[in-house]
């Protein structure tokens, strides 16, 4: 797919995790060889999971001479992110533009998981309560509306044509408490302006022109 030769052009950042940060801190104060009793105060700092803490902590090993790792909580979310915006930016930019700048990192992390598996060879499907249905129809019936005009149905409004109830392929994907975990981060950032729903289905039908919508009426 051409979206998949896009991620391949960009040159990726170097992928280092959150975890393996704290690695590089933990052997940099050991390299250090910072006494005991005070890599007892930076850690009981680091404990109390406060954000002032923190830096006080890291900055404090930075004194006792350990070099790498030691930043902020916040310069650490900020450099995550950047990696995360690298490796996303080729797919996503054209669906939410500039705003991926402000995302969280988890935001960041579920909607790469979201891409990747509309990558798989399984179909992609979209499950939909069709508000303008005039029957009960039961699950897996496929509606063949255009998907520009489902799109419009799912934008925002006080009475919207359609809900999405879930997006992904025919098995696997996002788990349940992931896909609404995704939304939620969305809804915040974007209601009243625009409903998730209308963000998840551009990305679908971005990701798989293919993609099947059926009724979950």
């Amino acid at each position: 797919m051409l979206i998949k030769e896009a991620i391949r052009r960009v040159p990726l950042f170097p992928q280092v995790t959150g975890s393996e940060l704290e690695q590089m801190r933990i052997q940099s104060r050991k390299d250090a060889g910072i006494d005991p009793e005070d890599l007892e105060k930076i850690e009981d700092l680091e404990m109390t999971f406060d954000s002032d803490n923190i830096a006080m902590g890291r900055e404090f090993a930075r004194a006792l001479g350990s070099q790498r790792g030691e930043i902020t909580e916040q310069e650490e979310e900020d450099f995550l992110r950047a990696q995360m915006i690298h490796r996303v930016l080729p797919v996503l930019e054209p669906i939410f533009g500039k705003d991926l700048y402000e995302f969280p990192p988890r935001l960041l992390e579920l909607l790469q998981k979201f891409y990747e598996t509309s990558q798989t060879a399984s179909e992609f499907q979209v499950l939909l309560y069709d508000l303008g249905a005039n029957e009960f129809v039961g699950d897996q019936k496929e509606i063949t509306e255009d998907h520009e005009s489902i799109l419009k149905k799912l934008s925002t409004g006080s009475i919207p044509g359609a809900i999405l109830r879930h997006a992904g392929p025919e098995t696997g994907g996002l788990s349940s408490e992931e896909y609404y975990e995704m939304r939620r981060y969305l809804w915040k950032h974007y209601t009243p302006r625009q409903t998730p729903a209308h963000f998840v289905f551009r990305m679908a039908k971005h990701f798989r022109p293919d993609l099947k919508v059926y009724s979950a009426n």
